[in-house]
């Protein structure tokens, strides 16, 4: 579904996430492997609002991966390691 999404003609994005509940999620960047993760086991007490919250929770990982990559290339230390793209997950 993603590779079809990404392939529409005037397809902006860069990449596509789908969510899987309690399941977490699976990011599939253009042209690149599609990278999975967990979400913490927590007590529902209301699902309102849950799609919106997830959402945020992507964009603010991904802001704070890219950061991270902006400052290792302007301090000439490469990409972020996988390890530390997982600390950044929190282990999920």
């Amino acid at each position: 579904m993603a590779e079809a999404l990404l392939s529409r003609p005037g397809c902006k994005a860069e990449w596509i996430v789908i969510k899987c509940g309690a399941d977490g999620a699976v990011l599939f960047p253009r042209g690149g492997d599609s990278v999975s993760f967990g979400s913490p086991v927590v007590e529902v007490g209301d699902t309102v609002g849950c799609g919106d919250s997830a959402a945020a929770a992507v964009v603010l990982g991904y802001l704070e991966i890219m950061t991270q990559r902006k400052q290792r290339t302007a301090a000439g230390r490469g990409d972020v390691p996988p390890d530390e793209l997982r600390e950044m997950q929190g282990g999920y």
